[in-house]
């Protein structure tokens, strides 16, 4: 990526420590060329457009190999706990990657420094189209690798039904209410996460395996 298509504003976020130094200004483009800037906004509804149908094919194929309902709530809670173990380890070591270089620290920014930046910009909160396809190839690789028959396509449908409800939930933390109950508490838990200390609280639609590693406080 040629530093000259990033913004002036981009760039220099890009390059400070946006975890703690947030700009002042907002960023309404990352890019120059309105092309490239596309890529990186998608709406809120995009995830449910594009990954919904995907979640029905997998449910119908799962039923098309003979099963039994235990079993398939078994995989499908697989899946789903793979989404968010996933999760957690992307958001840990790759969106909140340290890095020192100038490619990696601009990388790092526009995979996930700019929602830090910018944590209330509708457009770009929820995954824009290619990320989500790159997330949900990588979920089904792993699926793939643990499942077979329709027991692969059940725990790939849990996967994607646990991403859709982080996307939902990620939302809800930013722009929804103050709730109650378990959302509350898991709204504090990322927003602690983005205002006390961005070096901790890793889950975002759980605090589940911050809980286990430990890391729901540095």
């Amino acid at each position: 990526m040629r530093r000259a298509d990033l913004t002036d504003a981009a760039y220099q976020a890009a390059l400070s420590d946006w975890e703690h130094e947030r700009p002042a200004a907002p960023l309404p483009a990352l890019f120059r060329h309105r092309a490239l800037d596309a890529f990186t906004r998608a709406p809120p509804w995009a995830p449910y457009l594009l990954a919904g149908p995907l979640l029905a094919v997998s449910l119908y194929l799962g039923l098309q190999d003979p099963w039994d309902g235990l079993a398939a709530l078994g995989a499908f809670s697989c899946g789903a706990l793979i989404w968010s173990l996933l999760e957690y380890l992307l958001h840990r070591f790759f969106f909140h990657a340290r890095v020192t270089s100038e490619t990696g620290r601009i990388a790092v920014f526009l995979a996930h420094g700019h929602h830090h930046a910018t944590p209330m910009d509708r457009m770009r909160l929820v995954a824009p189209p290619l990320q989500m396809t790159s997330a949900l190839l990588l979920l089904f690789g792993i699926c793939d690798l643990a499942f077979d028959g329709g027991a692969l396509w059940f725990a790939f449908a849990g996967s994607i039904a646990a991403y859709l409800a982080y996307e939902w939930i990620h939302h809800a933390i930013h722009h929804g209410r103050e709730g109650l109950g378990l959302l509350r508490a898991v709204r504090r838990h990322h927003l602690a996460h983005h205002h006390v200390d961005a070096r901790s609280r890793w889950g975002i639609s759980s605090p589940l395996w911050d809980l286990i590693f430990r890391t729901a406080r540095r």
